[in-house]
């Protein structure tokens, strides 16, 4: 029954237990409570009780249905506030939700231990911003720029460096503000920057961006690269040799360049360069000999070989002798692992 109804019948009644008790009996009882004493009617006497059960049920039903519905309530919102937590999840934002019902609250716990992944190429739930955030999470995963605004992804989640790369891979304007802004901004991010522009501007451009910044060896391995194919020659001899001391390459790493720059720079600035990187860094010594053999340096061979021990440079020894003996081999003929 509805409390409208249940309300209505309840005084109908009432009044009707009172009317025919009046119409039977008229007169007045009297009751003392300690020092007072009250007179009333008897019909009055009978619907008291009535009357006081009745607000006491209609008080009962009151509150049985705010608690109902404040607990409907909550249970409505905390859906809403789930929706958005497993938004916020595949998101990989920080959890700033707040749940009221108990059952939510401890759901919300076990989901601060999982780690939500999408692995479909087209998302379809029945919940429209998830479906959304699902599509947008898809578009980025597969290289595609998503405004910030749309998903206003946390600075540091690997989703919003993701989409970064995305917007650097997809605006050559964009990846050049990063190397103007290069502090603002993470390793990776300016790496990724520098990769990109470097493939679409000249070197001269490319140095006036990157003054200030730290290469790392990938970054000056392609710089350098870069440089060599370049028909003239921008970075000088001195620059070489700058950015190669900036890190440490390997022995092979050493060699590459060497190679890489055999057929663009002058054999007296090619042999200069490594001589100078030599005497800073034993690791160079190798890449010193090899660009001593390429151009037939026989008197600075013996010259670097009387400073080592007779252990060392074993490959290179043997090839200065294959030579002197008349035989002409080098380094990548008789297939020494670089």
């Amino acid at each position: 029954m509805k409390i409208k109804n249940y309300i209505v019948f309840s005084i109908l009644l009432i009044i009707l237990i009172a009317i025919y008790t009046y119409s039977i009996n008229t007169n007045y009882y009297e009751i003392s409570i300690s020092k007072y004493k009250i007179n009333l009617p008897v019909f009055v006497w009978i619907a008291l009780p009535l009357l006081t059960l009745f607000i006491a049920s209609i008080s009962h039903m009151l509150f049985y249905g705010i608690t109902i519905f404040l607990q409907n309530r909550h249970i409505s919102k905390d859906q809403e506030n789930l929706i958005e937590l497993i938004n916020n999840k595949l998101l990989n934002k920080e959890n700033r939700i707040l749940f009221k019902t108990k059952f939510f609250q401890e759901l919300s716990t076990i989901f601060e231990y999982i780690k939500l992944k999408n692995n479909s190429t087209i998302a379809s739930c029945t919940y429209n911003n998830i479906n959304n955030t699902l599509n947008k999470i898809i578009d980025i995963n597969n290289g595609k720029y998503i405004p910030s605004k749309d998903l206003k992804l946390e600075d540091n989640s690997d989703l919003m460096i993701k989409n970064t790369i995305n917007r650097i891979n997809e605006d050559i304007s964009y990846a050049i503000d990063v190397l103007k802004n290069h502090s603002q901004e993470s390793q990776n991010i300016v790496k990724k920057a520098f990769l990109v522009t470097i493939k679409e501007k000249n070197i001269s451009y490319i140095l006036n961006l990157i003054e200030n910044l730290d290469l790392d060896k990938e970054m000056i391995l392609k710089l350098l690269e870069v440089n060599a194919k370049e028909d003239n020659q921008i970075l000088t001899k001195e620059q070489i040799i700058k950015y190669i001391s900036k890190t440490t390459f390997t022995k092979e790493e050493f060699i590459n360049i060497a190679k890489i720059y055999k057929n663009s720079i002058s054999p007296d600035d090619l042999i200069n360069i490594f001589e100078e990187i030599s005497t800073k860094n034993e690791l160079a010594i190798e890449s010193y000999l090899y660009v001593l053999f390429e151009y037939e340096m026989l008197d600075d061979i013996r010259e670097t070989f009387a400073s080592s021990s007779s252990e060392d440079l074993i490959p290179y020894k043997l090839l200065l002798e294959l030579k002197e003996s008349g035989k002409q081999y080098t380094l990548d003929s008789i297939s020494y692992k670089k």
